[in-house]
């Protein structure tokens, strides 16, 4: 493993300084969040500094095939613990506040629904089919800076989103918010899936 320093949650408070943008630590949320389509928001959270040392890390860890979405993509569920760890940790402290934020729902209860991690791996010519998520909410962060295409497209609103390195975007997953990712068309793409489901 080449960078080890991004799973090391020992001082998460030294680790937020070094990983996580400014914008998401100011909790602010009027000023750093966006709605860039009905109900779908994008806050910048992890640093570019992250991103590329997660996905370097990434790069001889094998996966497991996936065919349930259209294309045989990849699970990659070999990472140290702490990983999931770190992005629970991070759901708790600043998403569930953005949530809460633009939708008014009841923090306390969404802090005790279930919250799901996929670290899947798509490469060229893999897309994933335009789908519902059984979930209440989705979220969807592209780790990569290299790969061209899998932009996340939802056909009620005739929107497409060109996900930005490290950004977080969230949005209902059932009924409403129906989506895909286009073709990926050349390198890599390293995204993470988190749901959050009914207890």
């Amino acid at each position: 493993m080449k960078y080890p320093e991004i799973y090391d949650i020992e001082n998460f408070e030294s680790w937020k300084t070094k990983f996580l943008r400014k914008e998401v630590l100011s909790r602010e949320w009027d000023l750093m969040s966006y709605e860039v389509c009905p109900d779908v928001f994008e806050i910048p959270i992890f640093s570019d500094e992250y991103c590329n040392k997660l996905v370097r890390n990434l790069t001889n860890v094998d996966g497991v095939k996936l065919s349930i979405w259209g294309h045989d993509c990849e699970e990659i569920d070999s990472l140290p613990e702490q990983f999931d760890l770190t992005i629970l940790n991070l759901i708790k402290e600043y998403l569930i506040g953005a949530i809460y934020h633009h939708w008014t729902v009841d923090s306390l209860a969404f802090q005790k629904m279930k919250i799901k991690n996929h670290l899947v791996r798509f490469v060229k010519g893999q897309d994933l089919r335009v789908r519902h998520d059984s979930s209440i909410i989705s979220c969807y962060v592209k780790f990569d800076s290299e790969s061209e295409g899998g932009d996340l497209f939802f056909p009620k609103y005739n929107f497409t989103l060109k996900p930005k390195q490290g950004h977080l975007y969230f949005y209902p997953g059932r009924l409403t918010h129906r989506y895909g990712i286009n073709l990926i068309k050349s390198g890599i793409n390293h995204s993470l899936f988190t749901y959050f489901t009914e207890i």
